[in-house]
């Protein structure tokens, strides 16, 4: 380690300054963007701070400044988060102080440091080895298993209850959903895949519950139980590509775990693979092809649509949770399920339990901002636009 004593400053929009943070932020495992320069230039989004030692970078933070939704540039900080902290000990303390200050100059109501450390990105993909596993994810379409590699921390986030979505969670603070420069799935209008650019690691998935249930338990605990294979999956080629959405899901009345499959997979046959995307969220291969995907406790990862990034869920009561589970449960089997339309039918039985459980999503989603009045009010949504009752009115 270099002598000295350890300089922090904040990198300005000037063409070396450029340069001194995309290299510091590099070294930190973040790719910088294209309008790097033009950030630096402004402080309404954040700041950079390089910290150096004789002279020599040795240490990197970015810090946003949030706000509350709809404020301007120029409102009050809601809380300074510091989403990347690169450096030995002694420079990762200096900058957080730095900028702690940098923070409280702004009267920022909260401070927020997401780890001593952020996720860096997965070293450059080594040679193959014996170990490393391929498999297709469409045609034409290859990833390899890298077993000796280990994932940034990944977030699994339930969207609506509709769509399953995980990122490195030093991602999650960014300004946009899809990281810029990532190559795979080019939209998320249907399933996606995003790679890193830089190590071809997987960084972004986006997985869409598919519309029909399939009841067969067997079906379910295969793979719900599937072995995990160790590593991070890296893409083979950098041509963009599709995804066709799984057919069937398959899932029971204590939502242990969500299931979603290609149609013809059966609970006989050759053992399935599941690969890790998150802790909780695993893709699954039937002899190397990609036929499906898992989410584990999903309720547990759900929130509602436009769930601030940054906003961590606080903890549930219960009783509410289970009430939202089981909502959750109705929801997807009557979802799935052949349904009269309310305008068409014969007699108020013939809807009474959709309207039953739009009802429930209704009196769940009364009284509180917490994660299940926010997820029910997304049920009670769906129900009436989708199933058709705003046609028969409030």
């Amino acid at each position: 380690m270099s002598a000295g004593p350890i300089v922090v400053r904040r990198a300005l929009g000037s063409a070396r300054d450029a340069r001194l943070a995309a290299d510091a932020l590099l070294a930190a495992g973040v790719t910088a963007g294209p309008a790097l320069a033009a950030a630096l230039a402004t402080d309404a989004w954040g700041l950079v701070l390089v910290a150096t030692r004789a002279g020599a970078p040795c240490g990197v933070a970015v810090s946003r400044f949030l706000r509350a939704p709809g404020d301007g540039p120029h409102d009050a900080v809601a809380v300074a988060l510091v989403d990347v902290l690169h450096g030995d000990d002694d420079a990762r303390e200096a900058l957080l102080a730095a900028a702690r200050a940098e923070a409280d100059a702004r009267e920022a109501a909260r401070f927020v440091a997401l780890a001593a450390q952020a996720p860096a990105a997965p070293p450059a993909a080594p040679a193959a080895t014996s170990d490393a596993r391929s498999f297709t994810l469409a045609s034409g379409v290859t990833v390899t298993l890298d077993p000796a590699a280990t994932a940034p921390e990944t977030s699994t986030l339930w969207s609506g209850a509709v769509a399953f979505r995980a990122r490195w969670r030093s991602d999650r603070y960014a300004l946009e959903w899809t990281v810029d420069g990532c190559v795979g799935c080019v939209d998320d209008d249907g399933d996606a895949l995003r790679f890193d650019a830089a190590t071809r690691a997987l960084r972004e998935v986006y997985l869409t519950r598919p519309a029909r249930h399939r009841i067969d338990e067997a079906l379910l605990a295969r793979a719900a139980e599937a072995p995990v294979a160790p590593g991070v999956l890296r893409l083979d080629g950098a041509a963009p590509f599709t995804l066709a959405p799984m057919d069937v899901a398959l899932f029971d009345v204590s939502l242990g775990a969500f299931v979603a499959l290609r149609e013809g997979v059966t609970a006989e046959g050759a053992a399935l693979t599941a690969v890790e995307a998150s802790p909780h969220l695993a893709l699954l291969f039937l002899e190397g092809d990609y036929v499906g995907w898992r989410v584990l406790d999903p309720a547990a990862h759900a929130r509602p649509m436009g769930w601030p990034e940054a906003r961590e869920a606080e903890a549930v009561d219960a009783v509410r949770a289970d009430a939202l589970r089981a909502l959750l449960y109705d929801w997807m089997v009557i979802d799935a399920s052949p349904r009269v339309h309310p305008v068409d039918a014969a007699s108020p039985d013939e809807v009474e339990h959709m309207t039953g459980l739009r009802d429930r999503a209704r009196s769940l989603a009364e009284g509180g901002d917490d994660v299940v009045s926010g997820v029910a009010r997304d049920v009670a949504a769906h129900a009436h636009w989708s199933w058709g009752f705003y046609r028969l009115g409030p």
